[in-house]
């Protein structure tokens, strides 16, 4: 069974972009704070090995994944993403020849809080990704999730 899309939330060009950009250290500095209290917290925000396990071992390099896709690709990021800064994801929608979308979250943090803070507008994005039958590129098509 072949995907007929690929919905990806704050992606990240390469590891070394994340640590090159400073979002890991801002990442991992936040996590040390986790004992203030922001209302807006969600718990896996301060896990730097959520998705990326070792350190040291390969990631693979999203814009070559990217230019090489056969389906639709769709790409969410957050304006205030600490960890994949929204140049990150970017690069990867740039290196797309194919159909594809690119949609900002402006108030939006990293893909966990996306999800899990505001769950009917996130699956809303989701429903709108799976609905598109647009070619090309597009940015924002669906409006702006708040």
């Amino acid at each position: 069974m072949r995907p007929a899309r690929g919905l990806l939330v704050s992606l990240p060009t390469r590891l070394e972009g994340i640590i090159s950009s400073g979002g890991v250290f801002s990442f991992m500095f936040k996590g040390l704070w986790q004992q203030r209290k922001d209302k807006l917290e969600v718990p896996e925000d301060s896990d730097t090995m959520f998705r990326w396990g070792p350190l040291f071992l390969y990631k693979p390099m999203a814009r070559i994944w990217a230019a090489h896709a056969k389906v639709p690709l769709h790409f969410l990021s957050g304006g205030h993403d600490l960890l994949i800064y929204p140049t990150e994801s970017r690069l990867s929608f740039d290196a797309v020849p194919g159909a594809a979308t690119w949609t900002l979250w402006p108030d939006g943090r990293h893909a966990e809080f996306m999800a899990l803070k505001h769950p009917h507008d996130f699956a809303a994005w989701v429903r709108d990704c799976m609905d598109w039958t647009g070619t090309g590129k597009q940015i924002n098509p669906f409006g702006v999730p708040h």
